[in-house]
């Protein structure tokens, strides 16, 4: 078993910060001008990077500041954090940054989108006019700004994919996804030419000439993950699926996560270390049960070489590291 010498703690200014739905509080470090340490003290809502490089970004919730959105940067994969401005948004529940350049980014709440150029100096709101497409009750789940175009923006909603092409909102995938909710989107920096789609129904792609479905995964996907090449998919009751050869085939990787007879594998968060190439982390939880399912929040994972293999994180005293709530 690995013993990883990294806290929670560590994880996070190494780059996992992965986001427990209740909030995850972290102690305010020694401040030098506008540097920090550590995040303040806050609800981190979202964090997001690129999938080669030590950039993030992440909103904190400053409850100091009435309810508004901090926005953080970090240019060294969270060893340190710089002040980037505030948001105009209450909450966000989805950030995307650009895979090929660090100032353009985009966050949105459940129907507002805002987008900038200039690293979060000045914001502007997209119009979201849902209704008039047929789609009055979507709300944004997934953010992604393609790697090409940074004009263009995708949103996935749960009543389907649109996008942002030339300032105007338009219903995106043709009819092959239809009005089918889209949890997550990635536009790989190894592939600028394509985007994905992570949904109940499975994962679907466009690789430049139509959507198409994945037929090598075949779970409802939660997660989607790029680093250096290696995409992964996080399902929501088969594990993981990984993709070494830019998305053409796809293996399962169930057995890894501690998947028991009986017993479902949800894989609820997925991230990167930004400055250790190949170290992936995996947060997972449990279904027990079939005529009434149970959720038991479950390991933390780590993967040395790029998810071939996982093993438990553990603590000081060797103990394997249980999340204290579902992972997000």
């Amino acid at each position: 078993m690995l013993k990883s010498h990294l806290s929670f703690k560590r994880i996070v200014s190494a780059g996992l910060i992965l986001l427990i739905g209740v909030g995850l509080a972290l102690a305010l470090g020694e401040q030098d001008s506008r540097a920090l340490s550590t995040l303040p003290e806050g609800r981190v809502q979202q964090v997001t990077g690129q999938p080669a490089g030590p950039n993030l970004i992440a909103v904190v919730d400053d409850h100091a500041a009435n309810g508004t959105m901090a926005l953080y940067r970090s240019q060294d994969g969270g060893e340190s954090w710089l002040v980037a401005g505030t948001l105009p948004l209450t909450s966000v529940q989805a950030l995307a940054l650009s895979p090929v350049n660090v100032d353009i980014l985009a966050a949105a709440s459940a129907s507002q989108i805002v987008y900038t150029a200039d690293g979060g100096q000045t914001w502007h709101e997209l119009t979201t006019d849902f209704a008039a497409l047929n789609a009055t009750d979507a709300q944004i789940n997934a953010l992604a700004i393609d790697g090409r175009n940074s004009q263009r923006l995708y949103v996935g909603t749960t009543q389907g994919l649109f996008e942002f092409d030339g300032g105007a909102l338009v219903r995106s995938a043709d009819d092959t996804l239809g009005s089918t909710a889209v949890t997550a989107l990635l536009t790989p920096r190894d592939n600028l030419g394509a985007i994905y789609a992570g949904t109940p129904r499975g994962l679907y792609t466009d690789l430049g000439d139509g959507w198409v479905r994945v037929a090598g995964v075949a779970a409802p996907v939660s997660g989607l993950l790029e680093s250096n090449g290696t995409l992964l998919a996080a399902t929501g009751s088969n594990g993981l699926y990984r993709s070494i050869d830019g998305g053409r085939t796809w293996t399962v990787l169930p057995e890894q996560l501690g998947v028991q007879p009986g017993v479902t594998v949800d894989v609820t968060a997925l991230s990167a270390d930004l400055t250790r190439p190949g170290v992936l982390y995996a947060a997972t939880a449990y279904w027990f049960g079939s005529t009434e399912r149970h959720l038991t929040p479950g390991s933390i994972y780590i993967s040395l070489d790029y998810g071939s293999r996982w093993e438990p994180m553990v603590d000081s005293d060797g103990q394997a590291i249980i999340a204290p709530a579902r992972v997000n």
